[in-house]
């Protein structure tokens, strides 16, 4: 039997909508509403974050086909992120992939996780499929690093427009991944919501990177 497929997740950008530069979005319609807004408070800082219930509730009810893992710069505060959004840590395991005091393998950890997660699952009898999502990451270096790991599994890698996190055509591909992994032909599935290429890939790392 096929071992359950992993979800990567990011925070910013991804469940919670961000526009710290206010650059306008084009296009409209497509994105789950905010109804949520809940203010984040860490060690280092308080944060307003906003995100839609329905996303994050339909997210954790992945849970019981697929394992949740947190891969986000919220590293060291993600006990705070499950409190808000209402997820048990025991389900949603948080990875350790940059040192938290030194910030080192902050810029680099993210794709050097997914790539050895892939490494290891290429040596499993069954390996897991894998979903990645990250606004920033998710970009067309790591698509092609991804690629030549030659995956033996499937893999898909999601990048929302930060703006508005997963979409719900977005999420509706995630679910279809996770119910059928094989049914995708592509060895690597790269997805890009259109609107995010109005945003500039580099937008937001200062913000995001300090916290």
């Amino acid at each position: 039997m096929m071992n359950k497929p992993i979800i990567y997740l990011d925070f910013d950008g991804v469940i919670n909508q961000i526009n710290p530069f206010g650059i306008p979005r084009t296009s409209t319609g497509g994105e789950y509403p905010i109804d949520v807004v809940k203010v984040a408070d860490t060690p280092e800082g308080r944060y307003r974050c906003r995100w839609n219930r329905s996303l994050a509730d339909g997210l954790y009810a992945l849970r019981d086909r697929a394992e949740l893992k947190w891969l986000s710069t919220w590293q060291p505060f993600t006990d705070v992120l499950n409190r808000l959004l209402d997820w048990s840590p025991t389900v949603v395991e948080t990875v350790r992939w940059y040192d938290a005091d030194s910030k080192n393998g902050i810029w680099t950890g993210k794709p050097d996780h997914i790539l050895s997660r892939i490494r290891f699952e290429n040596t499993e009898p069954e390996p897991a499929p894998i979903v990645w999502v990250d606004d920033e990451e998710c970009d067309y270096d790591a698509y092609q690093r991804i690629l030549d790991a030659d995956p033996e599994s499937r893999i898909l890698m999601i990048r929302p427009d930060c703006r508005i996190g997963i979409s719900p055509r977005q999420f509706e591909l995630i679910t279809r991944f996770v119910n059928d992994p094989d049914g995708f032909e592509e060895p690597v599935t790269w997805d890009v919501e259109p609107s995010a290429n109005e945003v500039d890939p580099d937008m937001g790392v200062g913000f995001r990177k300090d916290h």
